[in-house]
């Protein structure tokens, strides 16, 4: 059966616009299902027209393609500087990031300040035309930034995998270039060695010990979502994600476009800490009820820099983030007023770090079935032991491992509300048991503190 169409006009000929409201045969297609962007193919290219307009679009193609058959014959080859690239490198960025959701902008926010860092790679070939890129140019980069950050007391052969993040952008730019046949086929790419990631890699883990010190001294909101993620290898920007119809624990569920790797994952939240969220859960239900997210602040979703203010105000508190001193033995403030900190020896991110090494160690499990239940690539998964496993399995194993352990989470005081009564907190202690939100010897424990209070 053809598909119904209406008629419409466009510059003085009849187009028949499809059900989706885009007209036949025009090359346009829609990518997202908000209908944000018009996306079209152009000699096979795919790129996005930036309207939701189809008759701005349909202008848009005929620029494109005309700028196209002028590559195609090596017109403007020579003209290309690399700071155009860039900039396309960037929107490229931004454009995937509106399919990603909230979880992909970061990418083409850290894209973009790397970039246009004082002395990058837009200060030193923005104006150089891809054509007379060579080599050495990079190699000339490369030596001058391994020098400053050597001046600053790090190590050659750990920097180049910071350089690297910096020529990668170029790399993409230049990719995407030819693509697009902005630039030849033969412009030189920086070459990103494997071995760099590895030197320069961060090895840090989080013991159960500091795991417990951080728990005690972070703010409610903050400990639950720590716990979470040091329990399960959720990132931090991920865990803010976290949505309560989507949870049913100890199962967590992670949507694909709200993860850094665009994919949907689930996680079981080990029995070492499931108390704790339990508990988080129930005060939810309790006092905000409408709340969209497991971890929250008053209600309200959690963001990034929130849960990194706590952390690193729990790091200092417990002295594992420390004033970096100058050459007198006097803390360097910064801004005016801002203390320079130390803050190499613990960072939330060795929380995920610590949980794939956790069940990397069990020998139950297969390295695909790790990589896909923590949400890792297989490079990522080289650094570790090569054995792993899927959500469900990781959990089993994990609490079979931990059956006889002491608890990473110390026991988690009931939650009330300050001022109550000791029979009604009493009541609700009871009502989590009936909920079935705390066991058997949880409850009497609970019940044997509060009667000797």
């Amino acid at each position: 059966m053809p598909e119904k169409t209406t008629k419409s006009i466009f510059k003085g000929r009849e187009v028949r616009i499809k059900a989706n409201g885009l007209p036949q045969g025009s090359g346009l297609f829609w990518l997202d299902s908000k209908r944000l962007y018009i996306y079209a193919k152009v000699q096979g290219e795919r790129f996005s027209c930036g309207t939701n307009d189809w008759r701005v679009a349909l202008d848009v193609i005929e620029t494109q393609r005309a700028e196209l058959e002028k590559r195609e014959k090596g017109l403007v080859f020579a003209d290309v500087r690399i700071g155009e690239l860039l900039d396309d490198v960037v929107a490229h960025f931004e454009a995937r990031g509106v399919m990603r959701g909230d979880y992909g902008t970061k990418t083409a926010y850290v894209a973009r300040t790397t970039i246009n860092m004082e002395g990058g790679v837009r200060d030193t070939f923005g104006k150089i035309k891809a054509s007379k890129l060579v080599p050495a140019d990079y190699t000339e980069y490369r030596l001058r930034w391994t020098a400053n950050y050597v001046a600053k007391g790090k190590k050659a052969d750990r920097v180049q995998n910071t350089i690297d993040h910096h020529l990668v952008h170029v790399r993409r730019a230049i990719t995407l270039g030819i693509e697009n046949r902005k630039v030849s086929k033969d412009t030189p790419l920086p070459k990103i060695d494997p071995k760099n990631s590895l030197a320069g890699a961060r090895e840090g883990l989080i013991t159960s010990d500091q795991a417990v010190a951080l728990i005690e001294t972070l703010p409610e909101w903050a400990a639950v979502a720590f716990a979470v993620c040091y329990s399960t290898s959720i990132r931090k920007k991920e865990a803010t994600f976290i949505r309560r119809s989507e949870t049913n624990l100890p199962m967590i569920n992670l949507r694909a476009s709200e993860t850094k790797q665009g994919k949907a994952r689930t996680h079981g939240v080990p029995d070492t800490v499931l108390p704790l969220v339990n508990l988080w859960e129930a005060k939810t239900k309790r006092d905000y009820p409408k709340a969209e997210f497991l971890l929250h602040r008053d209600g309200a979703q959690l963001t990034v820099k929130e849960l990194t203010d706590a952390f690193e105000k729990a790091c200092e508190s417990l002295g594992w983030h420390v004033p970096v001193l100058d050459d007198k033995g006097l803390p360097i403030v910064y801004m005016g007023e801002k203390v320079k900190m130390d803050r190499s020896k613990i960072r939330w991110h060795d929380s995920r770090r610590s949980a794939i090494t956790e069940v990397s160690s069990l020998l139950t499990l297969s390295s695909q079935e790790v990589q896909k239940g923590m949400g890792i690539s297989h490079e990522t998964q080289a650094k570790y032991s090569q054995n792993q496993n899927a959500p469900t399995l990781i959990l089993a194993a994990l609490n079979a491992k931990n059956a006889k352990a002491i608890d990473v989470v110390p026991a988690a005081p009931v939650a009330v509300h300050a001022g109550t009564d000791k029979r009604s907190k009493l009541t609700e202690l009871k009502a989590l048991f009936d909920d079935g939100l705390i066991d058997g010897d949880e409850y009497k424990e609970s019940k044997k503190a509060l009667l000797a209070a």
